[in-house]
């Protein structure tokens, strides 16, 4: 990453520059006390926000218990009232298939009704004597059949048996709490005897909770120790249930805690042991502070047009003449000669433009002096390269002539001749041909092979896979022989026997030919050696101390980048198994060697023109 941004420095324009770091300077002012204005803001309203929510839920965990109180004081009131105590004397001596048992029964509902006539908040009064199986009575404001069967009065009685105080009972299915009873054991006030169970119904409805909720994003809900949800928002689902009967669970003490981007406020109820949590939304909780950061964000903004126009105005007279001199740089790097500039300052550019003026001069005098030279050296080296055929290649295939003549004195002979006598021409440039096609390369090849074929016989197997469209492919004279060659003497000869290989084909913007043998392989010292020859091949007359062999690799080398460049020419890989030679040609071979030899003339006929 370090790099990329390093070279992406480098390469941008100074201009672009000197505008970005002066908005930066500019700009890092503005948006530091923003931000610092911000996150003061933000923790300002937060803390004020959540300091009202726990106030809140304060309240909202007193009102709750203020309910339970008030049933515990209503069921005081009523508990030894003369209805139920005469009620319950009554029906010890009487049945309800009487007409006692049915007056009771009048009574009794009256009685019940009276109470929710009472309470609102209520929307059902039951009582169930001791010890009687028929002696529920039930008044209530929901109109269900069989409703009395729905009540969990065993449950209930079982509880008020252990402790006849007013309790909380929470009939709930799947976690989800459907309601609530206050239930509480009614005694004779004469012997303290217990008479039956006293049971109201909590109209959740009436409860309302929802009025104490601030915004559309908060959220009140109400949990049991067991975990059971007594309330929630209507139509709003529990967004964070985990966290809330986690803290439930592990016991933890009422606060504010954060559960994701949100907010939980944590409140107990006592002495019904309910849990109460305020659920608060980020979104709602930072939404003015969002829409002040908008704010600041749009000054800062609006700031640049006008930091750009005064930079770009300010530096205008810098960089217009720097462009103008990268422009006649260009022109020069393109081979135009007598580049100059006027551009009348006496500061850092003026000297820049003088410096310029007296470069381009001296560099036109070198191309005169020297570059005539260089070129004709170039050309000539070529044509030396293309002409060097190895000497002991030369010998063999004469003395297998003789050995064929003296032996078998058949046409093959003249085969071979005419095979060797195409490969000697191949090797003379007569009209300065130094580009054949693949087609053409491949001929030479061909009778290169047929040679080398009629002595080794079956020992060495050719193989080729040329791919069709590469075969019209401009490539520099006899560049493959002197490798084919190099894998025959080198690779198979000391095996005894072998294959070869040659293939052809395009990789993005390269001609890829590889010559490939199944050979002994090149010693690890001599690979590196050639490795780094290829990477710096020394020049033709700094070839005498080398190895036919070393010699025909680096004269190919040497060939192949004098035309097309650097970037182009042999790689090679070997292992005891065998060796694979790689040439890289650029994919417009042909196109590229003539741009530069026109681009040499042009600049060699203005250095004779001047």
């Amino acid at each position: 990453m370090r790099n990329f941004l390093l070279s992406l420095y480098r390469r941008t324009s100074i201009r672009t520059k000197a505008i970005v770091v002066f908005c930066i300077v500019s700009l890092c002012p503005i948006l530091l006390v923003g931000y610092a204005g911000y996150r003061s803001y933000e923790d300002t309203m937060k803390d004020k926000f959540l300091s009202y929510a726990c106030t809140n839920s304060s309240y909202i965990s007193s009102h709750v218990g203020e309910v339970f109180k008030s049933m515990v004081n209503f069921s005081n009131s009523i508990l030894y009232d003369d209805v139920i105590q005469d009620a319950y004397n009554e029906s010890s001596h009487t049945s309800e298939s009487d007409i006692s048992g049915y007056l009771i029964k009048r009574k009794l509902d009256g009685y019940l009704q009276s109470l929710l006539l009472a309470r609102p908040e209520l929307d059902m009064a039951a009582f169930r004597f001791t010890g009687k199986e028929s002696g529920l009575y039930v008044s209530s404001r929901r109109i269900k059949k069989n409703s009395s069967r729905l009540i969990p009065m065993d449950e209930m009685y079982d509880a008020a048996r252990k402790d006849p105080q007013m309790k909380c009972y929470l009939d709930a299915k799947d976690g989800i709490v459907n309601d609530i009873y206050f239930h509480r054991m009614v005694c004779n006030r004469n012997n303290m005897q217990e008479i039956g169970l006293l049971v109201f119904r909590l109209n959740l409805q009436h409860f309302r909770l929802n009025r104490y909720i601030s915004s559309p994003t908060e959220g009140i809900y109400l949990y049991s120790n067991k975990c059971d949800q007594i309330f929630r928002p209507a139509g709003s689902a529990v967004k964070h249930a985990d966290s809330m009967t986690r803290l439930i669970r592990d016991r933890k003490g009422p606060g504010v805690y954060e559960a994701g981007e949100d907010y939980i406020i944590y409140e107990t109820i006592e002495p019904l042991h309910w849990n109460l949590f305020l659920q608060i939304s980020s979104d709602e909780l930072f939404h003015e502070v969002r829409k002040q950061s908008h704010i600041i964000l749009l000054l800062c903004l609006s700031t640049l047009p006008i930091i750009f126009l005064a930079v770009s105005n300010i530096f205008q007279d810098i960089i217009k003449p720097i462009n103008i001199l990268v422009n006649k740089m260009h022109q020069m790097e393109i081979g135009e000669t007598g580049v100059t500039m006027t551009w009348n300052r006496s500061d850092e550019i003026g000297y820049l433009v003088s410096s310029f003026n007296k470069m381009s001069t001296e560099i036109d005098d070198l191309i005169n002096r020297a570059y005539k030279e260089e070129i004709a050296f170039a050309n000539a080296e070529i044509k030396a390269l293309q002409t060097q055929i190895n000497p002991h290649f030369l010998y063999n295939t004469l003395e297998t002539i003789n050995w064929k003549a003296q032996l078998e004195g058949v046409d093959e002979i003249s085969d071979m001749v005419m095979a060797l006598s195409n490969l000697m021409e191949a090797g003379i440039d007569r009209n300065g041909q130094k580009f054949v096609s693949l087609k053409q390369e491949m001929d030479y090849v061909e009778n290169y092979m047929f040679l080398i074929q009629k002595r080794f016989g079956n020992k060495i197997i050719f193989q080729k896979e040329i791919k069709p469209d590469t075969l019209e492919y401009p490539i520099p004279k006899l560049i493959l022989q002197p490798l084919i060659e190099n894998a025959i003497r080198h690779g198979i000869e000391p095996k005894g026997k072998g294959r070869i290989c040659l293939t052809s084909g395009y990789e993005k913007d390269f001609l890829i030919l590889q010559i490939m043998d199944d050979g002994v392989g090149i010693p690890a010292d001599t690979l590196a050696w050639l490795s780094a020859s290829l990477s710096h091949p020394p020049s033709s007359h700094s070839q005498g101390k080398f190895s036919n062999t070393e010699v025909g690799i680096l004269n190919v080398q040497r060939r192949i980048q004098l035309i097309y460049g650097n970037p182009y020419g042999l790689k090679i890989k070997s292992s005891p198994e065998g060796t694979k030679v790689i040439i890289n040609l650029p994919a417009d071979g042909k196109m590229v060697a003539e741009e530069k030899a026109k681009r040499r003339k042009k600049i060699v006929s203005n250095c004779a023109d001047r």
